[in-house]
């Protein structure tokens, strides 16, 4: 892998024919949707699991991936859900919160991690935040002072990582679940993304690559608006941002292939195991694809699924590659949230969600979803 200086060793590796052959031996060993897999049962989906109109706005929502727990946070309390409305337990009740923020919860729903103010927020410069840790019991295993006052904060896949840093000023650090500093880099703090093993992280702005030790494995490009990541960054799907192409361009990057395609296309995902991709069309298109396939062929590949669908806020292959969550605009109004199945190549269902919105928490196998459908709602649907 190339270290922090630069391509040109990086090129070597990723051309060499050992890494032809990881590519070939990692295609040959996953299971491909639609081949000799059981058939979903998709009647009577989606289903509502729970429903819950909080007393103030939802700012933000997140759900446990592999386990399903659900986390969601007003201006001054947190609440975390299993698998009814009632929350399992709350925080914030009595504290003066004035603000919160950065919410995240671990794969498994024992990690939760949020920050707190108990000033108006004002100005940002007014603000000296607390981070809280919480186990999935509702116990709060540490509070401390934000480093750095008010720099943002981002939860790993795990939780087992917290990083901090701001958009507009390099300087993003990483540290243990315990708050201990692990490295620093000049990065700035928008459009990071963790891949799914928690192996790496990936810089968008900058377009670089990193271990979780802060090692520089690859550089990409700069300017990108991370859509998706595969298991160990083997495969990206990527956006302009900043640029007057930003909305009509997307990127699908194969770090093995060393290879960079340009689709016409509003929005896109990789499958975690990086056998499949899907993006949007600039028509109002959603089109499946055997990734290898596509960075061959470009836009000349042949579709395993095609299907009418406008402006997608969220796209997620499921980790089994047997189903494809989206949500998208229908119009200004209205959103849609729909499962294809990637195992009979179809659409299994479509739900209309009125007003629109573009808060969706998908588990890693599209098998739950958290959906915002209103400031206040939330809901929790089994989608099969």
């Amino acid at each position: 892998m190339a270290g922090a200086g630069g391509k040109v060793e990086g090129m070597k590796v990723w051309r060499s024919g050992l890494g032809a052959w990881l590519v070939v031996l990692a295609l040959a060993g996953g299971a491909v949707a639609g081949e000799d897999q059981e058939r979903l049962s998709l009647t009577g989906f989606p289903r509502e699991t729970w429903s819950r109109t909080f007393p103030a706005e939802v700012k933000e929502a997140a759900i446990a991936v592999h386990t399903g727990e659900v986390v969601a946070c007003t201006e001054s309390m947190v609440y975390y859900f299993c698998d009814r409305a009632q929350p399992a337990w709350t925080a914030g009740e009595g504290q003066d919160w004035k603000h919160v923020a950065d919410l995240g919860i671990g794969w498994d729903g024992r990690r939760v991690l949020f920050q707190t103010d108990r000033k108006p927020r004002l100005s940002t410069e007014g603000m000296t935040l607390t981070v809280h840790f919480f186990d999935g019991e509702g116990k709060e295993s540490w509070q401390k002072p934000n480093p750095y006052r008010y720099e943002s904060c981002l939860l790993s896949p795990s939780g087992r990582y917290l990083a901090f840093g701001e958009e507009m000023a390099p300087g993003l650090k990483l540290y243990d679940e315990n708050l201990n500093p692990l490295w620093q880099k000049p990065i700035k703090f928008w459009h990071l993304r963790f891949d799914p093993t928690e192996k790496y992280l990936f810089d968008g702005e900058g377009g670089i690559l990193y271990t979780l030790e802060g090692a520089q494995v690859w550089d990409a490009g700069p300017y990108a608006r991370v859509l998706s990541v595969s298991d160990e960054a083997n495969y990206l799907m990527t956006q302009y941002f900043r640029t007057v192409s930003s909305g009509q361009s997307i990127f699908l990057l194969g770090r093995r292939e060393f290879k960079k395609i340009e689709l016409r296309g509003a929005g896109g995902c990789v499958s975690p195991d990086g056998l499949l991709s899907a993006y949007v069309t600039i028509a109002g298109r959603l089109e499946v694809y055997k990734t290898a396939e596509l960075l061959a062929a470009g836009a000349q590949a042949k579709p395993l699924f095609t299907a009418a669908f406008k402006k997608p806020w969220m796209m997620q292959i499921g980790r089994d590659n047997r189903t494809l969550l989206t949500l998208g605009a229908e119009s200004d109004n209205r959103s849609v949230l729909m499962l294809a199945d990637l195992v009979a190549m179809k659409i299994g269902w479509k739900k209309t969600v009125d007003p629109a919105v573009r808060l969706a928490r998908p588990t890693e196998n599209n098998d739950q979803v958290a959906v915002r459908t209103d400031p206040r709602t939330l809901l929790k649907y089994r989608c099969y």
